[in-house]
């Protein structure tokens, strides 16, 4: 943190209950107080966005995996440059690490459990 390249869009409405961390690796996991954090508020469903699919997405992931969340990924909340391997991650993920939806989809499915 403290450099250009890894400061917040001044337009993104940051609150004070917010966490941000200082992410230095592939995963968001490793090296940073994000398990601590989320097992803190309860939470045991992430649903997962990002780019480099096969890469950043897909270590976070696997990550997430192994330390008991459920996991949805929205199709259209992740990319990568090349297609076949974004196709190839997607495919993995719903194989074996979670589940992968529309967003339109899981708004709905977020929707109904709010009602």
């Amino acid at each position: 943190m403290g450099t250009w390249d890894s400061e917040l869009d001044p337009r993104m409405d940051q609150r004070l209950e917010d966490h941000v961390l200082d992410k230095t690796r592939y995963s968001s996991f490793y090296n940073t107080s994000l398990e601590v954090i989320l097992r803190g508020l309860g939470v045991d469903i992430l649903i997962i966005c990002g780019i480099i699919t096969e890469v950043w997405v897909e270590s976070t992931i696997g990550d997430a995996y192994f330390r008991d969340f459920k996991i949805i990924v929205p199709k259209g909340a992740v990319a990568a440059m090349d297609i076949d391997r974004h196709k190839g991650t997607l495919n993995t993920i719903e194989y074996g690490f979670g589940s992968v939806a529309t967003s339109a989809k899981l708004i709905n499915d977020l929707l109904g459990i709010a009602a």
